[in-house]
């Protein structure tokens, strides 16, 4: 038995400029998929607040109050304005007020602090922290020359660009 042995010379395959080009878009692309959440606080975010109970209550049946709240956050370097948005949770809005209007709001690394300027002319300083995509923190509401509720409250990132 012989065995036949091939004489086909192989061709050596070039491959040098579409692979450089090929490996090229693959490094530059990986930033676009890789990329990470915007570091700020534009956004829109929904959660709860909760009121403290305790002196600082002026309305002491809305102890443990809870809405749902939710930040329409638009972000243009430290300054931080956008609408505030209230409904119930296991009690009404404070006075009733569904919506507010963001004002003197700032970001600044990893901390937000802004006011709410309710229909009703009282107000809600809020203070808080991003972290990931959470952002929560403490907030006073005053009116009239007298604080009126003070409590806390937490949110998630529903999106990062609002319209």
């Amino acid at each position: 038995m012989s065995i036949a042995k091939s004489h086909h010379r192989s061709t050596p395959i070039t491959l040098g400029a579409p692979l450089i080009a090929i490996c090229a878009i693959l490094v530059l692309a990986r930033p676009v998929f890789a990329q990470a959440p915007p570091r700020g606080v534009a956004g829109t975010w929904t959660g709860t607040s909760t009121a403290r109970c305790g002196t600082f209550v002026t309305a002491h049946g809305r102890c443990n109050a809870a809405q749902d709240i939710i930040l329409k956050l638009k972000q243009e370097a430290s300054k931080v304005t956008g609408s505030y948005g209230c409904s119930y949770g296991n009690q009404n809005c404070r006075n009733m007020n569904e919506s507010g209007k963001i004002a003197d709001g700032s970001f600044t690394g990893d901390r937000l602090s802004m006011r709410v300027m309710m229909k009703d002319g009282s107000s809600c300083r809020f203070t808080g922290q991003l972290r990931d995509s959470n952002l929560g923190g403490v907030y006073s509401c005053k009116g009239g020359g007298e604080r009126l509720e003070r409590g806390s409250w937490e949110t998630k990132r529903l999106k990062f660009n609002i319209d």
